[in-house]
């Protein structure tokens, strides 16, 4: 009998930052991949929609899908995270992540930098609730 070993906190909030980065770059694969990273049932506080929690890993689909459309402009080429930093807490399930996602412009368009703050708990290998701070964005 073989068992799997759930990924932990600390590398469940990488692999969201990193998917994230890698889909508005342009990367659709990513979709099912980010969505699998959480739980059936979830609570997500997003800062693009603060007021409407999404509750479920479809919810979360549906809205990893739209996202290529959504950032496709120039100045999100070459789009990443920087400069990221976990922290954990007294909370084995509570992790939170710093990081910067920064794009590259294009000359007509500024490079972007948006500071991020997301707070992550993560029970048996899946975010089970979320709420995600940038600095700046609106």
């Amino acid at each position: 009998m073989t068992s799997t070993i759930a990924p932990t906190p600390r590398e469940v909030s990488l692999s969201l930052v990193d998917g994230v980065a890698k889909l508005v770059a342009g990367d659709e694969s990513q979709v099912d991949r980010l969505a699998g990273l959480y739980a059936e049932q979830t609570h997500v506080v997003y800062w693009g929609a603060p007021d409407e929690p999404f509750r479920s890993r479809d919810e979360l689909c549906a809205h990893f899908a739209r996202v290529p459309a959504r950032f496709s402009a120039p100045r999100f080429r070459g789009f990443r995270a920087d400069n990221i930093r976990v922290h954990e807490t007294g909370d084995p399930e509570l992790i939170v992540a710093e990081f910067t996602y920064v794009g590259d412009g294009d000359g007509d368009e500024p490079p972007m930098n948006l500071p991020c703050c997301f707070v992550f708990r993560v029970r048996d290998g899946e975010i089970v609730g979320s709420r995600d701070y940038v600095l700046g964005a609106g």
